[in-house]
């Protein structure tokens, strides 16, 4: 029906666009804060991740670090980003992967007004696709079909159930010697212990708390083999290997 009606339209000389959502319109559940970051931004005059940035630092080194290193080789990197916000990394990692031919690069969040936003501000990035999930699988993706899932800020907040069942995605769309990197907040180090401590007294506190061994194991479970770790902040980066 929908293909008539586009040719019932182009016979008579219209063209169908589909209409960008209005982000005013749109529900900011489950946007942790993004939308007045958006704003705060607009009252500087400044683009929003720019803002931030100047808030927070920059991604830029922790990406030198943690992820770029295992793009060497990969001659069209294929690379899915879990928990974007507005794209702060995002714009890095694809600068990233513009050196490469044919790159790709899927941003993943489970929050409507996020990736509302993120199509309108990638919206000249063709290779950027913006997807939305529901908080515990991944959108629909090809198989064995990706070689970086990245993530950061995101699995920190995650429940071990959570990140099981991410991981059973992961081995699905990941390919032969493809990789899975997050951070998150092992309290078995003296920085996560501090960081546990000082959020009990926070009753609106999101924060989950997984040992490294915990974590090998889960991944160990879909076929992951831990690569490194490393502390960054109050948090430890991990990268496993698809076997």
């Amino acid at each position: 029906m929908k293909l008539l009606l586009k040719n019932l339209f182009k016979f008579l000389g219209y063209d169908l666009v589909r209409r960008e959502r209005n982000l005013k319109t749109i529900s900011k559940k489950k946007s942790e804060g993004f939308p007045e970051w958006l704003e705060k931004s607009r009252v500087a005059g400044m683009d929003v991740n720019d803002y931030i940035n100047s808030k927070m630092g920059s991604p830029a080194q922790t990406l030198e670090r943690i992820f770029t290193p295992y793009l060497s080789g990969i001659k069209s990197p294929v690379v899915i980003e879990i928990g974007t916000g507005t794209g702060r990394w995002s714009k890095d990692i694809a600068q990233f992967l513009k050196r490469s031919d044919n790159w790709k690069l899927y941003l993943v969040d489970h929050s409507q007004w996020i990736i509302t936003f993120l199509k309108q501000y990638f919206k000249n990035e063709t290779n950027i696709i913006p997807l939305l999930n529901n908080g515990m699988n991944l959108p629909k993706i090809d198989k064995e079909s990706v070689d970086i899932i990245f993530s950061t800020g995101t699995f920190i907040e995650f429940s071990l159930q959570q990140i099981y069942s991410f991981c059973r995605d992961f081995d699905k769309v990941v390919k032969r010697s493809g990789y899975v990197i997050f951070n998150f907040i092992d309290p078995d180090s003296s920085d996560g212990w501090e960081h546990l401590k000082n959020e009990s007294f926070r009753i609106e506190s999101c924060f989950s708390y997984h040992t490294s061994s915990t974590l090998d194991k889960v991944l160990k479970d879909f076929g992951f083999t831990p690569v490194m770790k490393e502390v960054i902040g109050k948090s430890k980066y991990a990268v496993f290997k698809k076997n």
